[in-house]
């Protein structure tokens, strides 16, 4: 049997034991207890970060809705625009058509103008023409009758 000083210092050694052992357990509840924040501080972090991926995913959705429907517009407003040009240009084509059917019957009738001046001037020209034979064949017979005749005769 032990003694009693070798229960104490078996009792001094356990009471040193349950000294350590309590302030292991002290050590291991303050870790606890900081991992329990760190648990619920994650927790809440990840909370927020989910948050927020939903808020994106919506946002995102959202852009992805806008930008189809802006696409849908171009589209139409392209289309709107390709009738359009069309239009002014069948428009302008008609124009430019009508522009050269005037032009065209403007010049026939400026070369009928002309044709029907050009007749009256060969006309005139001929008239004029005429004219002058006759007056040269008048000199032609004058000439003719003055050299038979003696000049001489008159003068004396």
């Amino acid at each position: 049997m032990p003694t009693s000083q070798e229960t104490r210092i078996d009792i001094e050694l356990l009471k040193k034991d349950v000294e350590i052992i309590t302030n292991l357990f002290n050590k291991f509840d303050v870790t606890i207890e900081k991992l329990q924040e760190i648990s619920s501080t994650l927790s809440k972090m990840v909370s927020i970060q989910d948050q927020r991926i939903e808020e994106q995913e919506l946002v995102s959705r959202e852009l992805q809705t806008t930008l189809e429907n802006r696409r849908i517009e171009h589209k139409a407003d392209t289309k709107e625009l390709n009738l359009r040009i069309s239009g002014v240009n069948k428009e302008l084509t008609q124009k430019i058509e009508d522009s050269e059917k005037k032009i065209l019957e403007e010049l026939v009738a400026l070369r009928n103008e002309l044709t029907g001046k050009d007749a009256s001037v060969i006309e005139r020209i001929m008239s004029i023409e005429g004219w002058k034979w006759m007056i040269t064949g008048a000199v032609g017979v004058v000439v003719w009758l003055l050299s038979r005749i003696d000049i001489s005769k008159f003068f004396s």
